[in-house]
C-alpha cells in the first residue's frame, strides 16, 4: 500500500480516530498535511482544514506552488499571471483544478475548542467532510501558551469519536 492509498483508506473507511502528526520544528508537518488534504480532494474526498497558524491565503499559496511544480520565485503576480518556464497555462488549469475541490478551510485564529467542535460537525453533516486536519492544535485558545496536552487531546479524540471520521 502506497502513502495516498493509506490515507484515502483512512478518510473513507476510517472511524473516530484521532492521529497525530509530529515532528520537529519546520520538517514539514504542515506541508505534509496540506498535500495530503489536496491530494484527497483532487480524488474527490471532502476534506476540513483547520489552520490555526498560518492565514488561507498562505495556505492556498502553499498548495498551489508545489501543485503547479514550481518555486514561489518562479511565480510573478503582474495584472496578468506569468510563470517561469512556459507553464503558465498549466498552472490556472491546476489552481482551477483544485479551487473546484471539496476542500472546506478555516482559518480562525485562536479558535475554542467547543468552536471548532460545532464547525467540523456542520462540516460533516453539510458537506460530507471524510477527515478533519487541524494543523497546529496546540493553537487552540484554551489550550495557550502551554495548556494541558492530555485534556486536548481527549477533547479532539471526542470530536473523532461522535463525528466518527479520523480527526489529524
Amino acid at each position: 500500500m502506497n502513502v495516498m492509498d493509506f490515507w484515502v483508506d483512512i478518510a473513507v473507511n476510517g472511524d473516530g480516530k484521532l492521529i497525530f502528526v509530529a515532528g520537529s520544528p519546520s520538517v514539514g508537518k504542515s506541508t505534509l498535511m496540506t498535500l495530503i488534504a489536496k491530494a484527497l480532494t483532487l480524488w474527490g474526498v471532502p476534506v476540513g482544514y483547520f489552520s490555526l497558524e498560518m492565514p488561507c491565503e498562505q495556505l492556498a499559496r502553499k498548495m498551489m506552488l508545489p501543485y503547479a511544480r514550481l518555486d514561489e520565485d518562479k511565480l510573478i503576480f503582474t495584472t496578468e499571471l506569468q510563470c517561469a518556464g512556459g507553464k503558465t497555462q498549466e498552472f490556472k488549469k491546476d489552481v482551477l483544478c483544485l479551487a473546484k475541490s471539496p476542500l472546506y478551510v478555516d482559518d480562525t485564529a485562536q479558535i475554542t475548542i467547543d468552536s471548532l467542535h460545532e464547525k467540523a460537525k456542520r462540516l460533516v453533516e453539510q458537506n460530507n467532510v471524510k477527515l478533519i486536519i487541524i494543523d497546529y492544535g496546540q493553537l487552540i485558545k484554551e489550550f495557550l501558551p502551554y495548556g494541558d496536552k492530555n485534556s486536548l487531546f481527549e477533547r479532539l479524540r471526542n470530536i473523532a469519536v461522535e463525528l466518527n471520521i479520523p480527526v489529524v
